[in-house]
C-alpha cells in the first residue's frame, strides 16, 4: 500500500507538517479515523480514497474557522526597493506567484553577504568535510593537471562565478601570482555586496597590487562574453599569451530551480580556448542532510539560517508569522528548507511604474533554499548535452563531490 511522506500532504492540503503529524498523533489515539502505515517504528497517513476524504474535512474544517485576525498586510521595507532593482523586484514577485519560491541568489545581498562570509570563516575551521573544503581539496589534487593546461600561456585570468568571499580559489591564485601567471582576478556575482566582500579579501591576502576586478551580472541570463573575449584577446602593446579559467564551484549550480540554464549562458560566452572548472556536491545519503547556515557557534531561535531570512525581513514578514522546515523532497531530488505560513499574507509592492499584491495563504509552503542532487553521471551527462568536452572529472576520496574540467566543443 503506498504512503504519504508528511510533506507531500503539507503541501497538498496547505497545512503544515506540524499540523499533519498532529493527525497521525490522534490517529494513533483512534481519536481520528486514519489509516496509517507503521515503517521503522516512523507512522504515515496511507494513500486511500478514505483517507483523502478525512483529510479534506480536516483542512477545509481548520479553514472555515480560522480566526479572522489571522491575516496581515505588509508592504516590504524601504531598503528592499534600495537593495534591489527593478528587473530583481519582478523576478522575486514572479517567483512567488508562480513557484512559491524566493530565489537563493537574492539571500547574498545586504546583510547576507555579511552572514555568508563569516559562516564560511566558521566553518573552515570545522573538522566536517564541508562543501568548500572539498572544493580546495580537489584543486590541490589535481594541481599537476590543471597547471598542465597552461603551461604554455604566459598569463592566466581567474574568472570566479560565484566567488563568494573568495576562500576556495585563494590557493590557486597564491601559485599563479608565485608563478608571475596571474593578469587578473576577475569575480562575477549578482551581489555587489559580495564582490566587495571577495576584493577586500584578496587585497588583504595579497596585497594592494592585486589585479581585481569585479562585474555585478546575474549568470542565469546574463553573458560574459564581452569579459571573456577583451581579457584574452589582449592589445598588440602587451603581445601575450592568455587563457580564461572559469570557476564554477561551492555547488552554486545546485542552488538554482533550473539546474542547466546558468550552464548555457557560460557555454555561449566562452572562447575555444577557455576552460571551466565545475565543482558541487553529488547525489548521496549523506549529502541529503540540512544545512547549518548560523554564522555563530552559539544559536539562537533560526540564528541557523540567518543568511537565507534576509529576504524575509527586507519583505516585512516577521519570523513568528511561519514556521522554519527543512526536508529532503524526493520527487525534486532535492534539499529544501521553507517556511510555512500561519496566516494569509498579502504582500503589497509598489513602485513608480506598478503597484501588485502578491496572496499568500495559510500553511502555503515557500521555498527559501534549495540544493538541488545529481549523481555523476547526471553531471557529465548535462555538460555534455549542453555543448561541453570533458577533459577530466575526479571525486572527492567519500564519492560526495565531483570536480569536472572541460572545454567548450567546436567545429573542427
Amino acid at each position: 500500500m503506498k504512503k504519504f511522506k508528511n510533506v507531500e500532504l503539507a503541501k497538498l492540503y496547505r497545512v503544515s507538517e506540524k499540523t499533519i503529524r498532529n493527525w497521525i498523533d490522534a490517529a494513533k489515539r483512534q481519536s481520528l479515523n486514519l489509516r496509517l502505515i507503521s515503517e521503522k517504528n516512523k507512522y504515515y497517513i496511507a494513500d486511500t480514497e478514505s483517507n483523502h476524504l478525512t483529510l479534506k474535512s480536516l483542512s477545509d474544517r481548520g479553514r472555515k474557522f480560522q480566526n479572522r485576525r489571522a491575516f496581515t498586510q505588509v508592504r516590504p521595507t524601504k531598503e528592499f526597493y534600495e537593495v534591489y532593482n527593478e528587473r530583481q523586484i519582478i523576478d522575486i514577485i514572479s517567483n512567488l506567484e508562480i513557484n512559491r519560491e524566493i530565489p537563493h541568489k537574492y539571500a547574498y545581498f545586504n546583510g547576507g553577504a555579511h552572514y555568508f562570509d563569516l559562516y564560511i570563516n566558521r566553518v573552515i575551521q570545522e573538522d566536517n568535510p564541508i562543501t568548500v573544503k572539498r572544493t580546495i581539496e580537489a584543486l590541490d589534487f589535481n594541481e599537476e593537471y590543471i597547471f598542465s593546461l597552461f603551461k604554455n600561456n604566459e598569463k592566466v585570468n581567474i574568472v570566479d562565478i560565484g566567488p563568494g568571499n573568495g576562500v576556495p580559489v585563494k590557493k590557486f591564485a597564491e601559485k599563479l601570482i608565485k608563478l608571475g601567471k596571474l593578469r587578473k582576478y576577475i569575480g562575477v556575482d549578482i551581489s555587489p555586496e559580495m564582490l566587495k566582500i571577495a576584493e577586500k579579501n584578496f587585497y588583504e591576502w595579497f596585497g594592494s597590487l592585486f589585479p581585481f576586478e569585479g562585474h555585478v551580472r546575474d549568470i542565469n541570463i546574463d553573458s560574459i562574453q564581452e569579459l571573456l573575449f577583451k581579457n584574452t584577446h589582449i592589445s598588440d602593446t602587451e603581445e601575450l599569451s592568455c587563457i580564461n579559467v572559469i570557476f564554477y564551484l561551492g555547488s552554486t549550480i545546485e542552488n538554482q530551480r533550473k539546474y542547466d540554464e546558468s550552464l548555457h549562458t557560460i557555454k555561449s560566452s566562452m572562447g575555444k580556448s577557455d576552460i571551466l572548472f565545475l565543482g558541487q556536491l553529488l547525489d548521496t545519503d549523506k549529502t541529503k542532510v540540512h544545512l547549518n547556515f548560523s554564522p555563530r557557534d552559539k544559536m539562537s531561535k533560526n540564528s541557523d539560517i540567518e543568511l537565507l531570512i534576509t529576504v524575509l525581513d527586507l519583505l516585512n514578514i516577521k519570523q513568528d508569522c511561519y514556521e522554519v522546515e527543512r526536508y529532503y523532497d524526493h520527487n525534486e531530488k532535492a534539499r529544501i528548507i521553507s517556511i510555512n505560513l500561519k496566516l494569509d499574507i498579502d504582500i503589497i509592492f509598489e513602485t513608480r511604474d506598478f503597484k501588485q499584491t502578491v496572496g499568500l495563504k495559510t500553511g502555503d509552503n515557500i521555498v527559501i533554499y534549495r540544493h538541488n542532487q545529481h549523481n555523476s553521471i547526471e553531471v557529465i551527462n548535462s555538460l555534455n548535452d549542453i555543448g561541453f568536452d570533458l577533459m577530466q572529472a575526479s571525486l572527492s576520496y567519500d564519492g560526495e563531490q565531483i570536480l569536472v574540467i572541460a572545454k567548450i566543443k567546436t567545429v573542427s
